[in-house]
């Protein structure tokens, strides 16, 4: 009834000045915030008794922020950060993986699949997600597999990795599988199109989702462990695959179908963000209804912030 009078007194020109305007937009804000709270939409990973076809879930990870991220500034490009070879993490990035582990667990306690990007960011962003516990009764660690092609767009050293010895003796004894990896490291400037690297991996995770379904198999001489062979809870029932994908924002964005990046709504993926999406047998994502609103929902308490700042 409140929200009513208010917006009356919106269109009838009742707003004496600007603290008025934003009174309203914040009181919009709040009832909105309790309306998801209280009302959420029924979970996405709950089979009904009319659905019961197994669903393939893709959960994509930008890595935190890392050091070549700094020093740009009102979104000019300071070339000097790109020359940085294969970043850490830093601590905010860091922090931010840490976070995200947090969502991890509400969403997907343990995935049967993580696939990561070589780079340093994003196998320090994948091992602060999921951590090495030698208490298996905690949560275990899901198998972790490294895959060059998640490796991010550009030529610029930031995106080179490093050797395959270097990286077994900094990462293997952590639970990272680095068999997939080719033992040249891929060149600065490659041969083959972004666009056409997503479509590879698209196919790729379509071929290792057929083989967690059907009990595991070797894929690129490393063997992906089938439904069921994963120790720890899920959410989910047993039939539904869940991989994780640990990469970069703007090699991401080929990933997603055309039509997910012209929405009004579209926002380029933050560090260490998470969305999830299904994927369907043609292997195009469709975001589920949980990832969106997570995403809105920090969108509009950061209006929110900003609005109260300027009212106070």
């Amino acid at each position: 009834m409140r929200m009513i009078q208010v917006s009356t007194s919106f269109w009838g020109g009742g707003f004496s000045n600007i603290f008025d305007i934003l009174q309203f937009i914040r009181l919009s804000l709040k009832i909105y915030f309790r309306m998801v709270l209280c009302f959420p939409l029924k979970r996405y990973f709950g089979h009904t008794e009319t659905d019961i076809e197994p669903r393939t879930f893709i959960h994509l990870v930008r890595h935190g922020e890392a050091y070549h991220n700094l020093g740009h500034f009102n979104g000019k490009i300071n070339p000097k950060s790109y020359d940085i070879r294969d970043p850490y993490l830093t601590f905010r990035g860091i922090e931010q993986a840490k976070s995200t582990r947090e969502q991890m667990t509400k969403r997907c306690p343990v995935p049967n699949l993580v696939l990561t990007s070589p780079l340093i960011r994003t196998l320090e962003t994948t091992l602060h997600i999921f951590p090495c516990n030698e208490d298996v009764s905690i949560n275990s660690q899901p198998q972790i597999v490294a895959y060059d092609d998640l490796r991010e767009s550009g030529a610029y050293l930031c995106n080179v990795r490093q050797t395959i010895t270097d990286l077994a003796n900094n990462y293997e004894h952590k639970g990272v599988d680095f068999t997939a990896l080719s033992p040249v490291v891929p060149p600065m400037k490659s041969v083959i199109r972004t666009k056409q690297r997503a479509e590879i991996v698209r196919k790729q995770i379509l071929v290792i989702s057929k083989l967690i379904k059907e009990g595991g198999g070797l894929w690129k001489g490393v063997y992906i462990q089938g439904t069921g062979q994963n120790i720890g809870p899920r959410m989910q029932t047993k039939q539904d695959t869940h991989i994780v994908v640990v990469s970069h924002g703007s090699f991401m964005e080929y990933l997603l179908p055309l039509s997910h990046k012209i929405q009004p709504v579209w926002q380029r993926f933050r560090p260490a963000e998470m969305r999830t999406y299904v994927m369907d047998e043609g292997g195009h994502l469709d975001e589920i209804v949980e990832s969106k609103r997570a995403r809105s929902t920090t969108i509009l308490r950061k209006v929110s912030l900003i609005l109260t700042s300027f009212s106070d």
